[in-house]
Formats: structure tokens, sequence, C-alpha cells
């Protein structure tokens, strides 16, 4: 219960794959002299596939943790960039908004000016008309 099956020393497996290789060193022609050794070769066996495997997949572990840690930091910088982008949106929303209320203004001035400018041509030709009879009046 206490073995490290995750470090099995390369020592110890160059070691064992000479009694695991060899046909009479199986769980069932051991197991027919002691049942205690067949269940000992069985575990032989099984720690020496599992240190195999072991010794592929541990590049893939250290690969997969560093893709995580990578992934981590580009979701960090994720969360980073999509929270600037919410500042600047915000303020574009807001100077929108300035933008829209500016226009209004514009064109409310620009239709004053329109009308005053048609006020003033209208008093003008009452005041030209009004002249004529100024003239008439004085007489």
């Amino acid at each position: 219960k206490s073995f490290d099956k995750d470090n099995v020393p390369l020592g110890a497996v160059k070691k064992i794959k000479s009694y695991v290789s060899q046909s009479d060193f199986s769980s069932e022609a051991i197991g027919a002299v002691s049942r205690a050794a067949g269940a000992l070769c069985t575990w032989v066996h099984a720690i020496y596939i599992y240190a195999n495997v072991a010794k592929e997949v541990a590049p893939k572990r250290t690969a997969l943790k560093s893709a995580q840690d990578s992934l981590t930091g580009k979701q960090t910088a994720l969360k980073q960039a999509r929270e600037e982008l919410a500042a600047v949106m915000t303020k574009v929303r807001v100077l929108k908004e300035k933008y829209d209320v500016s226009v209004a203004e514009k064109n409310r001035l620009k239709a004053d000016a329109e009308h005053m400018q048609l006020l003033l041509e209208r008093a003008d030709t009452l005041v030209s008309g009004l002249a004529s009879e100024n003239e008439r009046w004085q007489a």
C-alpha cells in the first residue's frame, strides 16, 4: 500500500524486465506453486506495465501542465482585455450620447436661425411697405 508506483527507479524497471520477459514468470505458472507468489508475480507485471506507461505519459503530463498554465495566463489576459473593452465601450456610449445631444442642439439652433431669418425678411418687407405709408402720412 505504501509503494510509490509513480516513481519506480529506472534501474528497478530494467532489472525486472529480464524476469517479466520470461515465459515461466507468469502468475498462472507461479500461482500453481504458491498462491502468494502468484499474486506477487501479478503485482510485478502490473508495476512493470504501469512504469512503462508512466514513462510515456510523463512528458505528456508535463506538456498538459504547461498548456494549462499557458491557458490560465491567456484567460487572465482575455479577462483583462474584456474589462478594458467594456470600459472603452462605456466611454464610446457616453460620447455617442453627448454627440447625439450636440447634434440635436445644433439642429434646433439651425431651425431657430432659419425661423429668425424668415421673421427678419418679413419684418424688412413690412418696414419697407410702411416706409411708403410714412411718406404719405407726412405729406
